[in-house]
């Protein structure tokens, strides 16, 4: 068998059927990488929640939805658009023109090509009169929503602002009316899919979690955060995490409102080292409880990989086996210790140490530290960790 599963730190999923509720996991997977050809590729994809696919590599790789369903009939399904950046290589970028001032692609005021760093020229979403948003928007429910099979689609870079610096009018100049061109031709991306497919699962990601003052909230389900608990984009830390998680969730006004947050090692690595990283380090199995904790204290999913450029990977850990059952409670604060956030579940309690100290906390009854695997009824959490704890 090829594939990561042997390495320390992280295993193959299982292949079994799934009836887990909580933890919630999202897999974003639009790269299939040389670790991921392993056998039983649709059973091990289908133990998360959510997965996040290239509707191409799907078709070249000869994956099997229905099988996934089968394994998970909970299971939802979502193509990966690239809406900010050149498709390569995609079916959505035949119907893109490439040459000339008709083209849909950004430049900057001196009319230059912007290109992405790790390749590809970005698209413009106001060129044309929005022919790109409304191309790729047509393009998706025509190809992939109304031949039933996605549940729906995440686009890629839809970011709530002109982060490129790129003259969208072609004025020679980049100010605030280049900024409002880019979010009107993002958000109409989510306004088109919504009114081609109303019952469609809508997910932007922007980087950092989307503001609250965001317009895509009024047509998209919500937002990734990418690089969560990351110094790469936007500002580091757990706060940034949570606020985001809890705008998310209260501002989106399709529902069930969606929040991903996808941990990953580039914290302090960059692309080259994340590629060949071969073992976790301690400090990765940490980011990833935090947030996978965080998640649980709402209705957010969680993932974890090697990070953008990378998202390819079947990494299961002792954590996402806590079958916790259903939620019992909103979260609460300070239950257990200052500072700490905690939610009860049928079969268990999830515990967050956002805090900058370790904490003891003493549970109501011995119970299994799935990290540990110690049973007990009292934990020390570490600071900026999170542990859950279930019926053993």
């Amino acid at each position: 068998m090829a594939g990561a599963g042997s390495s320390p730190g992280w295993r193959l999923p299982p292949t079994n059927r799934v009836s887990r509720t909580y933890p919630r996991l999202v897999n974003y997977h639009h790269r299939w990488l040389a670790e991921s050809q392993v056998d039983h590729r649709e059973e091990r994809l289908a133990q998360w929640n959510v997965v996040i696919l290239n509707p191409d590599d799907v078709a070249r790789q000869g994956l099997s939805l229905a099988l996934m369903r089968a394994t998970n009939p909970r299971l939802n399904i979502l193509a990966w658009i690239p809406l900010g950046q050149e498709p390569g290589g995609m079916a959505i970028a035949r119907g893109i023109p490439r040459q000339g001032k008709g083209d849909w692609f950004c430049r900057d005021a001196e009319c230059r090509p912007i290109i992405a760093p790790w390749g590809g020229r970005f698209m413009n979403p106001y060129a044309g009169d929005f022919a790109w948003p409304k191309y790729a928007a047509a393009f998706v429910a025509t190809n992939y929503l109304r031949a039933g099979q996605y549940d729906g689609v995440l686009f890629d870079i839809l970011s709530p602002g002109n982060w490129l610096r790129a003259d969208l009018d072609g004025d020679g100049r980049c100010d605030s009316t280049d900024e409002a061109a880019w979010v009107r031709g993002q958000a109409l991306a989510a306004e088109r899919l919504r009114q081609l497919a109303p019952g469609a699962i809508i997910v932007g990601n922007g980087g950092p979690p989307w503001p609250a003052g965001c317009p895509y909230f009024a047509h998209a389900n919500g937002c990734l955060h990418e690089n969560a608990l990351g110094d790469e984009f936007g500002v580091p830390g757990w706060n940034t995490l949570w606020d985001g998680h809890q705008t998310c969730l209260t501002r989106a006004k399709p529902q069930p409102a969606v929040f991903f947050a996808v941990v990953d090692v580039r914290h302090e690595r960059t692309l080259e080292q994340a590629e060949r990283l071969a073992t976790l380090s301690d400090d990765d199995r940490r980011r990833m409880r935090l947030g996978l904790g965080t998640t649980l204290l709402g209705e957010g999913y969680f993932g974890f990989d090697r990070g953008d450029c990378l998202h390819g990977q079947l990494w299961w850990f002792d954590e996402y086996d806590a079958d916790l059952g259903t939620a019992r409670e909103a979260y609460r604060r300070d239950v257990f210790a200052a500072g700490t956030y905690s939610r009860q579940f049928e079969r268990g309690v999830a515990i967050v140490n956002p805090t900058p100290a370790a904490v003891t906390v003493k549970l109501a009854d011995a119970l299994k530290d799935m990290t540990t695997r110690r049973v007990a009824a009292e934990f020390a959490i570490p600071a900026q960790d999170a542990r859950l704890f279930v019926k053993p």
